[in-house]
């Protein structure tokens, strides 16, 4: 009779320890999705980060071209004024 309750306590002993093993997996489960789901979030601010990049490297290389043309209208007008208001020799 003592081997049966004894079994029974072990039997009992052994559910509570898989319990805690399964409580520690779900825990473990949860936090690899958290874990997954924050990566694939800084994988799209990444990508969305790499994105305006472009776009502010694209405005800036357009802004030089605009002041590139603007420094070359201001330098032909330079040049006509001296030309008309050169003495004549």
């Amino acid at each position: 009779m003592s081997r049966h309750g004894n079994s029974a306590k072990e039997g009992w002993e052994a559910l509570k320890r898989r319990e805690k093993y399964w409580e520690e997996d779900k825990n473990a489960i949860e936090r690899f999705n958290q874990e997954r789901a924050d990566f694939k979030q800084e994988k799209a601010d990444f990508k969305q980060g790499k994105e305006d990049f472009k776009n502010v490297k694209a405005d800036f290389k357009k802004k030089k071209a605009d002041f590139k043309q603007e420094q070359d209208r201001f330098r032909q007008e330079k040049e006509a004024f001296y030309s008309k208001s050169a003495p004549l020799q």
